[in-house]
């Protein structure tokens, strides 16, 4: 294919211009008629910079996969294949990769449990807690010193109710 400028020398870079308002404008140019038009860009990376990143991805997975937890032995390959965690302490040995798993799924950080369907339309004190929580971090990030301190003492009076209606001194 010729260049669609010169009509002269091969077109090795295809562009398409996207204006406002109009239907967009499909180019092949020739490497010097790019160069005059300033469609030239050099590349901030290699092919050996990407095969180099790709290399260190799949080592740094292997890695997780051949992890284990101490306890159970169970490996972070074998979890993933199976889904199912083998003890308590597998949770601390992948917990930065099942924080990860667990915020893509729930889109949450923090699991606050389920509540049965006759319980549903009241929240458990244990997720009004936990909402709680986190308006009053929202707050102090906000740095809405009232409001957080407000949050505080709902938070008080909730975990006193959670206690049995004790009260603390």
């Amino acid at each position: 294919m010729l260049c669609d400028i010169c009509k002269e020398q091969i077109a090795t870079i295809h562009y398409t211009e996207v204006l406002p308002n109009s239907e967009p404008k499909k180019m092949a140019l020739c490497e010097s008629c790019a160069k005059e038009k300033n469609l030239l860009f050099t590349p901030q990376f290699s092919v050996a910079d990407i095969l180099k990143g790709l290399t260190q991805a799949v080592q740094a997975e292997e890695e997780d996969s051949e992890k284990s937890c101490p306890r159970c032995r169970l490996t972070f390959a074998r979890f993933r294949k199976g889904g199912r965690l083998g003890c308590a302490s597998c949770y601390e040995a992948f917990q930065p990769k099942l924080q990860h798993i667990l915020e893509e799924i729930h889109r949450e950080k923090q699991h606050i449990g389920k509540l049965p369907k006759s319980a549903a339309s009241e929240p458990s004190k244990a997720a009004q807690l936990a909402e709680l929580h986190q308006e009053l971090k929202q707050a102090i990030d906000r740095e809405e010193f009232e409001q957080a301190a407000l949050l505080r003492d709902r938070i008080q009076t909730l975990k006193d109710e959670i206690r049995g209606g004790k009260t603390r001194k």
